[in-house]
């Protein structure tokens, strides 16, 4: 009976030779390799890491290779466990745990770690355990000077014999038995190198065959490692944000908030602080908010956690990114103290760089590549960024606050440090006002929800101490159409007027399309639908503002 697998078959009295035992081994370890690959590996690459771009908002499925098959650069797979740099205290050599890893590389290939021609019983995918590096046997190189050195720590397949011994061998020519010594066991092992960048010259191209496990970013004049900044870029099939074969290409998703706070009360910085973590493209973005520097908040007013060239717009939304250069996964930075039960520096609770940018998002994710800052030395390098923060630009250039649960942001709209930012006034007088609100501007393209404060103002209602009651509608009005579609009916409201002009407030929430290939504005339209009370005129809407407080940047929660 078949199994579908693929089967070697003994017939009966048939003299089975060496080499059909040694098919019968391949055939099961490829079935076991091609079943693992479809649970760890990624089987569409979506970060760039086989090559292949996919601007932000497009669905990359339709696009990608399916099934990768070849040897790529940089080396297409997944660490299954360990793998692990560590940067031991005033070393000049690094440390790397074993560890597991199943790897695309087909023999044969350019870039392969195997030359020899292909054997068509073979998997694509090769599982390889590493042993690890000791101290000592992975040296750094100091930098000798011109700016930052980016280098890149790698690994890559091998093939190593770890048992031989002697069998009798048939010589054919003569017909006898010879003893010699053959290899019994092989094993897929792991080398490692550094591969060196160029002082000053930014973060190095991938390696064709093979697989980043850490970045360096080495300073000149350093001594030791102690003064290295120290990334993992390990493509961690635990770090995947879904298993290959539950693998989707929607928008971002917010797998945990625990809180997200821009604080502009502190005089003097701008803190950024709480946990997120956000999906997409299968891979995880986000963790605790934290810089590894002080082991306090990130500070926003700092240049290393702002694109180059930042400038604020007043009157803008602005965004907090977890931005991955192209070509490598993960990026979490080390931290700067050593962990005292491995010996060294471990990587730490941030997957990404932090850059506040006001590049725009569509869904939760950068509209275009954003830039890291310089004061990493990662120079030149396109990254794929996602939301982890948002707030608003006032009037004045100043950069907001905001609270977010992961789910919508609210922006601080009033303080005695900075001042709304920004008020959209009405544009028809009487009975009816309306308010144009533009996407990119006024709240993130891609958006589902907006929350907005309705601050209307009611003028010659009569003597002081007066008051009217009024059945107030709001909602959303298709000018082409001629169509109002309420989103929101007060009944019944009662002002006690206290000023020359009354007013009321209203927060309103709007539901958005969500669909950024109809960026058309909105408008909103307020209109006083019936009037009573000790009013001798009609009652109009005057001088009726309207200001974004919150929104939701696309992402699902």
């Amino acid at each position: 009976m078949s199994t579908g697998r693929k089967t070697l078959r003994q017939n009966t009295r048939e003299r089975v030779i060496s080499p059909d035992f040694n098919r019968a081994q391949t055939f099961g370890q490829a079935d076991a390799n091609d079943i693992l690959a479809t649970q760890v590996i990624q089987r569409v690459d979506d970060l760039l890491y086989a090559g292949v771009t996919f601007p932000p908002g497009t669905t990359p499925g339709g696009t990608a290779a399916i099934f990768q098959d070849t040897v790529t650069t940089p080396l297409y797979g997944s660490v299954l466990e360990g793998l692990m740099v560590i940067v031991p205290t005033a070393a000049t050599s690094l440390i790397i745990t074993p560890g597991l890893a199943l790897l695309v590389d087909p023999d044969g290939q350019a870039g392969s770690s195997n030359p020899l021609p292909p054997n068509p019983d073979d998997s694509v995918t090769k599982l390889v355990r590493g042993s690890g590096v000791a101290l000592g046997a992975l040296p750094w190189t100091p930098n000798g000077g011109g700016g930052i050195r980016i280098d890149v720590v790698e690994m890559q397949r091998a093939d190593v014999v770890t048992e031989t011994d002697n069998r009798d061998v048939f010589n054919p020519s003569t017909g006898l038995f010879v003893a010699q010594s053959v290899a019994k066991v092989t094993i897929g092992e792991v080398s490692y190198r550094i591969n060196l960048g160029t002082s000053g010259g930014g973060l190095p191209a991938p390696s064709l065959g093979w697989m980043p496990l850490a970045i360096l970013a080495t300073p000149v004049g350093a001594v030791d490692l102690d003064a290295v900044e120290v990334w993992d870029v390990r493509n961690l099939s635990t770090d995947a944000a879904v298993p290959a074969a539950m693998r989707f290409t929607s928008q971002v998703q917010t797998e945990m908030c625990q809180g997200v706070l821009i604080n502009n009360a502190v005089v003097g910085s701008l803190p950024l602080s709480g946990f997120i973590v956000r999906s997409a493209f299968g891979y995880r973005f986000g963790g605790l908010l934290l810089d590894l520097d002080t082991l306090s908040p990130i500070d926003l007013l700092l240049a290393k956690f702002r694109e180059p060239g930042f400038a604020a717009i007043p009157s803008s939304p602005y965004f907090v990114y977890a931005a991955m250069p192209d070509g490598y996964v993960r990026w979490v930075r080390y931290y700067k103290t050593p962990a005292a039960t491995v010996g060294g520096r471990v990587p730490g609770p941030f997957r990404g760089f932090p850059v506040v940018s006001m590049t725009a998002a569509v869904h939760g994710v950068a509209a275009s590549p954003i830039a890291i800052p310089t004061a990493w030395g990662i120079l030149g390098s396109a990254s794929t960024g996602v939301v982890v923060a948002s707030s608003a630009v006032s009037t004045a250039s100043v950069l907001l606050g905001s609270v977010s649960d992961g789910d919508l942001t609210s922006v601080q709209v009033y303080g005695a440090a900075a001042t709304p930012w920004k008020t959209h006034a009405g544009t028809i007088a009487g009975l009816t006002s309306e308010w144009t609100l533009v996407p990119g501007s006024d709240y993130p393209v891609g958006s589902k929800k907006m929350r907005g404060v309705l601050v209307l103002g009611f003028p010659s209602v009569g003597a002081a101490g007066s008051s009217f009651l009024a059945a107030l509608t709001v909602g959303l009005y298709d000018s082409v159409a001629n169509l109002f579609n309420v989103i929101f009916h007060l009944e019944s409201m009662t002002v006690i007027e206290s000023a020359s002009v009354p007013q009321i407030t209203v927060t309103i929430d709007i539901p958005l399309t969500g669909d950024a290939t109809l960026p058309n504005p909105l408008v909103l339209r307020a209109e006083v639908v019936a009037l009573a009370g000790s009013v001798a005129a009609p009652v109009a809407i005057s001088a009726a503002n309207f200001v974004t407080s919150a929104w939701n940047d696309g992402a699902a929660s």
